[in-house]
């Protein structure tokens, strides 16, 4: 038998999710990028509140082209995805707790890639796993950055197709530390894009501040 809820308990979530919405925006405040966005449409960014759920969280600055969406299956825990339908870009965040680090370690047979430090292990694991699934994958050479607050970033990015009939995508990564929480950025556009879009995604990444 299908179970349906009484109409009049109905009536009472409705108001408790405005409230909640209203909630959300209320955490959110608009930045100007003052001129470091070169293509993305909009002039003014969103702070959006990453939490992790036991520390707090953070903060990211997303053009406001952007738009949460909780129907994609784009990274690791998928409760963080964002998309701009203007630009075609995926943009994720993910936090993971340090203890977890052993299993991300387990995924390598090379004992050199389990001993190295736990940013690292991270930023090895999500470029090896995006490998598995594309197809005609290349991966750049690793670098970093700092954030606006001077926290460093390890960065690298996959090119390759999702599937035999699609156009070519760039998986760009970024991972930084905030105490006990590790934090694995993704932005995620088609290549030919990336040519004019590559460095804005970064200036997102730059954007990342701690709570």
């Amino acid at each position: 038998m299908k179970y349906t809820l009484p109409y009049p308990f109905l009536l009472l979530l409705i108001p408790l999710f405005f409230l909640q919405c209203q909630m959300d925006d209320e955490n959110e405040e608009k930045v100007d990028y003052q001129g470091t966005m070169k293509y993305f449409p909009d002039a003014f960014g969103i702070e959006r509140f990453i939490t992790d759920n036991a520390n707090g969280g953070v903060y990211i600055t997303l053009p406001e082209c952007f738009e949460i969406n909780h129907y994609i299956d784009i990274s690791i825990k998928n409760t963080n995805n964002y998309y701009c339908y203007d630009n075609e870009v995926y943009f994720s965040a993910d936090p993971i707790d340090q203890s977890t680090i052993p299993f991300y370690a387990e995924f390598f047979e090379d004992s050199s890639i389990k001993k190295q430090d736990d940013l690292s292990i991270l930023r090895d694991y999500v470029i090896a796993i995006r490998k598995q699934n594309t197809i005609e994958a290349s991966e750049s050479i690793y670098s970093s950055m700092t954030t606006s607050e001077n926290k460093k970033i390890l960065l690298g990015s996959v090119k390759g197709h999702s599937d035999p009939y699609s156009k070519e995508l760039l998986y760009q990564y970024g991972v930084i530390a905030v105490g006990d929480t590790y934090y694995i950025l993704q932005c995620i556009m088609s290549a030919d894009n990336a040519v004019f879009l590559h460095g804005d995604v970064l200036e997102i990444f730059k954007s990342f501040k701690v709570n």
